[in-house]
């Protein structure tokens, strides 16, 4: 989509708070493909963040000053296609509406909003994801001008996932690919392990 993948990482972690970030922390897993490990991210006073990634995909955390939300970058070991970003929020006076689906909704009809300019399709609209903890909306948009090396595909989306507020962004160059429907599943299978 437009831009480029530093530009796309920065509004990912502006949505979590308005703060500079500190050097990335980066993970490694195994080299065997088609496996998957839980990892787990820890979110101080929140509790963690569980994904159950394949075992092969690298991450790099991107944790801002003054305790505000990380953004998670993962992807294929060797590659970045797909990019799947994800950035858990917390309600900072603990709010238990903080995360419904209504405000949930209500995060991916503006991100459609926004992106509906430079969206090849016409109407973008949400569509459920339901997994075990997680509940919420997300929508998928092509760029109809893309930049040579920019991502042609999106899908972006907001969900409830215990008390955190989870937004996700998978950036690609195949509108359906492997890494696609992996980066699908992690999501669908995320969880929250309370503090």
């Amino acid at each position: 989509m437009p831009g480029s993948r530093q530009r796309i990482v920065a509004a990912c972690v502006l949505l979590s708070a308005l703060a500079g970030g500190a050097a990335p922390i980066r993970g490694a897993g195994s080299a065997t493909a088609g496996k998957t490990a839980v990892r787990t991210y820890a979110l101080p006073g929140h509790g963690a963040l569980l994904l159950r990634v394949p075992k092969s995909w690298k991450d790099e955390v991107k944790r801002p000053s003054g305790g505000l939300p990380p953004t998670i970058a993962l992807h294929p070991a060797g590659s970045e296609d797909p990019l799947f970003l994800l950035t858990p929020i917390w309600s900072p006076k603990g709010d238990k509406r903080f995360n419904s689906l209504e405000k949930v909704r209500g995060v991916v009809t503006e991100q459609m909003r926004q992106m509906a300019p430079s969206a090849a399709e016409k109407d973008l609209s949400p569509e459920p994801l339901q997994g075990e903890q997680l509940s919420g909306f997300f929508f998928s948009a092509t760029d109809k001008a893309p930049r040579k090396g920019d991502y042609e595909h999106l899908i972006q989306g907001a969900f409830a996932v215990g008390d955190l507020l989870l937004t996700a962004t998978v950036l690609s160059h195949a509108k359906d690919s492997d890494g696609v429907r992996q980066a699908m599943t992690v999501l669908r299978d995320a969880r929250h392990r309370k503090p």
